[in-house]
């Protein structure tokens, strides 16, 4: 399983492959492909990689399918005894993205014709710790 939390338009979103997310508007037209670079965490390959604050080498493919307009947001505000009001509107301008491929460049993939890129180095999942219990309470005399 990939998985990545990305950076965009000062918001965070995790992403995984073939996934379709609604970010602040890019300046890329529909169908045009591009990387996001900013990448802070990364699961892949049965690793996880923490950037501080970025991961190097890793990126996140990705391609506009569209752009939209949100819904009307209305401010009004108001001083008592002033005779003071202004009504504001504001639509946000989304682009639609899906997610093509995560990509690390510390791990090396071929390509095979049944299950699509497999990784060639497999790192070893850290042992699990045992827990525990805390123990049965005694009754207060």
């Amino acid at each position: 399983m990939q998985l990545a939390v990305i950076k965009t338009g000062g918001k965070q979103y995790v992403v995984t492959r073939g996934q379709k997310i609604r970010v602040e508007k890019l300046p890329y037209d529909a169908g045009a492909e591009f990387d996001f670079d900013e990448v802070l965490l990364l699961v892949y390959a049965g690793s996880v990689k923490v950037g501080t604050p970025f991961v190097a080498g890793a990126k996140v493919h990705g391609k506009v399918t569209g752009h939209e307009k949100g819904e009307k947001v209305v401010v009004f505000k108001f001083k008592a005894k002033k005779r003071e009001r202004r009504r504001k509107g504001h639509r946000q301008n989304w682009t639609i993205v899906e997610i093509l491929d995560i990509k690390d460049a510390g791990v090396k993939t071929e390509k095979t014709s049944e299950e699509g890129e497999k990784p060639v180095t497999v790192r070893p999942k850290a042992p699990q710790v045992a827990r525990r219990t805390a123990a049965p309470r005694k009754a207060a005399k």
